[in-house]
């Protein structure tokens, strides 16, 4: 089970936000995932590191799956888990803000 920790909405580009996770069962928190979306699809990027080479900017990954097929399992739990977390949130929200505002009369 992916527990989402926390969710920072960037929207910049294909970049929609960085994500949190803790794999529970691993003991495991992997911090600042990326997750991109462009036209109707989406995914996400393990963390990783910039350096320049021939003026380009790269990335080398910090944290990597040796087989496609287990990314791409491992990218849609992350993926469900934060629709999940996301939904939670939103139906939370109201009720927060109708709690915090008080009427004045």
């Amino acid at each position: 089970m992916i527990k989402i920790l926390g969710y920072k909405e960037v929207n910049k580009g294909a970049i929609l936000g960085s994500v949190s996770i803790q794999i529970e069962k691993w003991s495991l928190t992997i911090n600042r995932i990326t997750v991109f979306q462009k036209d109707n699809r989406r995914w996400i990027s393990m963390p990783s590191e910039s350096f320049e080479k021939d003026g380009e900017k790269k990335y080398f990954p910090l944290v990597k799956f040796d087989e496609r097929e287990v990314m791409d399992r491992f990218s849609r739990h992350v993926l469900e888990s934060l629709d999940e977390y996301l939904l939670k949130l939103n139906a939370q929200e109201p009720r927060r803000h109708e709690e915090q505002e008080e009427l004045p009369f």
